[in-house]
């Protein structure tokens, strides 16, 4: 039985451009396969980074050295096929770019954006399955949330074809905020502010001279250049 992944981590420096060695939990072990994305914990203080599988072992050379364990599989089949792997690889050593920086190269496009991951249940899945996964859900998200052993379970049900998954890219466009400035009293509150501060205050009633006499909303970067 297969025990060990090595991974390709997505950390890319000269010192992490070769796979490490990790173990595969019991719930993973029929399931994993190189080509597939995971979440593995990377050097100390529990710091969790993405990886891909390069390839599957049965032993290591050192058994008395402590490995960790992969936290969790991030798609249910290969994203990278064994052809575009070797791309990878003779990209890597010809370019002498990160090995990870190569495979990243090859993921589809969506995989590379913000993205969410839903499995959606097929005709095909038995009700009692469809309620424990689902309840009242028409879907359900896959993310980093969902527990390993069903993680497990939506994989074998993928390859079963009783579920589907799909990615819904995010948009990663961002709505352009503007700051605005408006009074929030009454220009009579305000002159009697006005009338009531020290001698020496020309900042302050500089500023309550302009909301006096602007009542509308001016943008804050317009006015901290009209009064300095």
């Amino acid at each position: 039985m297969t025990q060990y992944a090595e991974v390709i981590v997505d950390v890319p420096t000269m010192q992490t451009n070769t796979p490490y060695t990790y173990v595969i939990p019991a719930e993973f072990q029929e399931m994993l396969q190189p080509g597939m994305r995971v979440v593995v914990p990377f050097g100390n203080g529990g710091r969790k980074v993405q990886g891909v599988v390069w390839q599957l072992i049965d032993q290591v050379e050192d058994a008395t050295v402590t490995l960790k364990a992969i936290d969790t599989v991030m798609d249910p089949a290969p994203v990278l096929d064994a052809e575009l792997m070797q791309l990878a690889d003779w990209l890597a050593k010809t370019t002498y770019a990160f090995t990870i920086t190569c495979l990243q190269t090859m993921l589809p496009n969506a995989l590379k954006a913000n993205y969410e991951k839903w499995v959606t249940p097929t005709a095909s899945l038995p009700e009692e399955t469809r309620q424990v996964l689902f309840g009242q859900q028409d879907r359900l998200l896959w993310d980093d949330d969902v527990a390993p052993a069903v993680v497990k379970q939506l994989m074998r049900l993928a390859k079963q074809q009783q579920v589907t998954v799909s990615y819904a890219v995010q948009n990663k466009g961002h709505v352009k905020t503007v700051t605005m400035v408006k009074p929030a009293l009454t220009p009579a509150e305000l002159q009697a502010a006005r009338a009531s501060l020290r001698k020496g205050a020309l900042k302050q009633e500089q500023l309550l001279t302009y909301l006096i006499d602007h009542s509308k909303p001016v943008q804050q970067t317009v006015l901290e250049k009209q009064l300095g």
